[in-house]
């Protein structure tokens, strides 16, 4: 899988520095990755040996650009969250599709 990096500013949502922030004081480490561009997810979230990849979004209404969906499409492994609090993250990680273990095998495709 191949993404385009795109220099000079990024948009992020406004909500993002709060969802950090209570993720961290919940706990968990979170890797800001809203800089690298292409599609790619705006976090990278761990705790107990598991892994998240997060977009966020200021509603669960809002869309992903077509290089996000692109981005979404070509993920070998579990499914990216779609999050737009630190709560809807909770919720949603805890969904058995979202739970993968930072050693587990790739997940292969059809």
């Amino acid at each position: 899988m191949s993404f385009r990096h795109r220099r000079g500013r990024t948009r992020s949502d406004t909500n993002m520095q709060t969802i950090v922030a209570e993720l961290r004081e919940r706990g968990y480490t979170v890797v800001v990755l809203s800089g690298v561009g292409g599609g790619a997810p705006d976090l990278l979230v761990a705790r107990a040996g598991q892994l998240w990849l997060c977009e966020v979004k200021r509603t669960l209404k809002d869309v992903l650009t077509p290089d996000q969906l692109a981005f979404h499409g070509a993920w070998p492994g579990p499914p990216i969250l779609v999050i737009c609090s630190a709560a809807e993250f909770e919720i949603q990680s805890r969904r058995p599709a979202a739970r993968r273990s930072s050693t587990a095998a790739p997940v292969t495709g059809p």
